[in-house]
């Protein structure tokens, strides 16, 4: 609200300019230009910026995994400009590093490197994620959360997952969604829509809730890491509650490794409706990875605005020769 400045006795279609060099606080400061004559003010125009030394934008380029050794691995690229867009001085940057646990990891740190080799596993799985934080020397900048990771010890063969309960019997499964869905995968003690109870009996099951909702939605459920050391012919089971209605929801696997990263396994993609209704068995071979220290599983679902999808009994283990 306070007038800079003022120019008079300006000609039609004079292109003006004008430098403020009484700012001290740096900020975001809006300017107005308006014309004026003896018969009034005109509309007035107005453009906002930064104006200042801004502090650090956030850290880009911004990877986490698990080394060799079991170790968190992070790796990033320092900001390039300001959190506001405008000019900080990087002759200090440095970056704050904070776990999901609430552990500071690294303060006053200068590298784009980061191994933290004191994970909270103790023989345990966990999901863990880390916030980077940039200063600019002690001027605090903005700060970026990387994705979650499960580290930790992988839980050997044979691998049961029944949800019994409606509890996990193994930590941590994991459920992600590509859209702000309020409910995606869900434990119970029996299935609703379709009505089912659990496949083996000991109250618990695992359920996408696609009842309802917009199709096209995807959310995964993935597993903890599993080690398949010792299996020949390792081999993954599962059972979903399918119904006889021409439901189009739709459950797709894929497969982490250390080496290979995310993989779809292509040749299956579950339709839940078909001929027949009730529990039936789905088996996925995994030979192709019983070199690899560990895996996880995902189960990718997507809506089609029909029936809920029921999963339950879930195993790894090695497949009989004669079975």
């Amino acid at each position: 609200g306070t007038l800079v400045n003022k120019f008079t006795d300006v000609a039609p279609g004079t292109a003006l300019s004008w430098t403020d060099d009484e700012i001290s606080v740096s900020d975001t400061y809006t300017y107005s230009v308006f014309a004026s004559t003896e018969y009034g003010d005109g509309e007035a125009v107005s453009v906002s910026s930064y104006v200042g030394i801004d502090v650090p934008g956030s850290v880009s380029n911004v990877s986490i995994k698990e080394d060799s050794d079991g170790n968190a691995l992070l790796n990033w690229s320092a900001p390039t400009v300001g959190s506001h867009g405008g000019y900080f001085d990087n002759s200090d940057i440095n970056y704050r590093i904070l776990r999901s646990d609430g552990v500071v990891v690294a303060q006053n740190y200068h590298e784009t490197s980061f191994v933290d080799s004191n994970l909270p596993v103790n023989n345990s799985q966990e999901l863990i994620y880390y916030v980077i934080t940039a200063y600019a020397g002690s001027a605090k900048g903005d700060y970026f959360m990387t994705e979650s990771v499960v580290f930790g010890t992988p839980y050997i063969c044979p691998f049961v997952e029944g949800f019994a309960g409606s509890e996990m019997d193994n930590y941590p499964w994991v459920t992600e969604s590509d859209d702000n869905m309020t409910e995606t995968w869900i434990l119970a003690d029996i299935g609703q829509n379709p009505s089912a109870s659990d496949q083996n009996g000991d109250r618990g099951l695992i359920t996408f809730r696609s009842y309802g909702v917009d199709a096209g939605k995807k959310a995964s459920l993935s597993s903890p890491k599993i080690s398949l050391t010792g299996l020949t012919s390792p081999s993954l089971s599962f059972w979903i509650y399918h119904t006889a209605d021409d439901d189009a929801e739709e459950v797709n696997v894929a497969i982490l490794s250390p080496t290979d990263g995310w993989q779809m396994i292509d040749d299956i993609a579950i339709r839940l409706g078909n001929s027949a209704s009730g529990w039936q068995r789905h088996t996925v071979s995994l030979s192709q990875y019983k070199e690899q220290a560990w895996i996880r599983v995902a189960f990718i679902a997507t809506t089609a605005g029909g029936n809920n999808i029921h999963l339950d009994n879930i195993s790894i283990n090695e497949v009989m020769g004669n079975d």
